[in-house]
C-alpha cells in the first residue's frame, strides 16, 4: 500500500493539481491551519485531511506518518514545485533501496531556487557527506519515498525544516540503502515557507548535534 503525505499551509492555489497528479492508495494532507480553503479543496479531491495546529514542516510529517497506513510512504510538498507524476519512478527505485530521494539539481526550472538556498543546500549536503558518509547531493529535497519498516527505525524529533536533514543523517547512521533519482523542480506559486537564515541555522545545528551524539 502506498501512502502519500502532503504538508500544507495556505496552498489553495496548487493543492488541487498536486492531489490530482498523485497515484496512490492513500493521500493524507496534514494542514497547519490554512485560512484560504486549502483543506476544503483537498477534501473535494478525495484526500484525507488531518489538521495539525502545531506549526512546522517536521511536525506535519511526523503527524502524517503516524496516521498513514501504507508500507511505503511518499513525501511531497503541496506548493506545486514537485511533479507528482514522478512518484511512481521513486517507488520503483525502492526495489534496490530503503529510502529514495529526488535530486532537483539535474532538472531545475530557472528561478525555482534562489542562489542563497542553492549555496546553502550544497554546503549542508557536503557536510553530511563528510560527517556521515552519506551519498546524498540534495539533502534538502522534499520529495522522497521510504519503506515503512525503514522509517520506523529512524529517530526523528525535529518539528521544523531540519527534519529533512535529520532523516538523511539518521538513514546514514542506521545504514539504510539510500539512492537519489533526478527529478524536476518548478518555481513556487505563493508564499515561500522557508526562512533561509533561521532555517539554515536550524539545519546546521541539526548536523552538528547528531555528530556529537553519534
Amino acid at each position: 500500500m502506498i501512502s502519500v503525505v502532503i504538508p500544507t499551509l495556505n496552498e489553495a492555489r496548487t493543492i488541487g493539481e498536486v492531489i490530482d497528479g498523485v497515484q496512490a492508495d492513500e493521500i493524507l494532507v496534514v494542514d497547519g491551519g490554512s485560512t484560504d480553503g486549502t483543506r476544503e479543496i483537498a477534501r473535494e479531491r478525495g484526500a484525507r485531511v488531518i489538521v495539525e495546529r502545531r506549526r512546522g514542516y517536521g511536525r506535519a510529517y511526523r503527524t502524517g506518518w503516524a496516521k498513514a497506513l501504507g508500507d511505503v510512504v511518499v513525501m511531497i510538498d503541496g506548493d506545486g514545485t514537485y511533479d507528482p507524476e514522478e512518484i511512481p519512478r521513486l517507488i520503483s527505485s525502492l526495489g534496490n533501496a530503503d529510502l529514495v530521494m529526488g535530486n532537483r539539481f539535474s532538472g531545475m526550472e530557472a528561478g525555482a531556487m534562489t542562489a542563497l538556498n542553492r549555496v546553502g543546500n550544497r554546503a549542508f549536503s557536503l557536510l553530511i557527506r563528510w560527517f556521515y558518509r552519506s551519498p546524498i547531493k540534495d539533502s534538502q529535497s522534499g520529495m522522497r519515498a521510504i519503506r515503512r519498516e525503514a522509517l520506523e527505525r529512524l529517530t526523528l524529533t525535529e518539528d521544523g525544516m531540519p527534519l529533512a536533514t535529520e532523516m538523511v543523517i539518521q538513514a546514514a547512521k542506521h545504514r539504510l540503502r539510500v539512492v537519489e533519482v533526478p527529478i524536476h523542480y518548478r518555481r513556487r506559486r505563493g508564499e515561500a515557507k522557508l526562512h533561509p537564515f533561521r532555517d539554515g541555522w536550524g539545519i546546521l545545528k541539526c548536523i552538528l548535534k547528531n555528530k556529537i551524539q553519534r
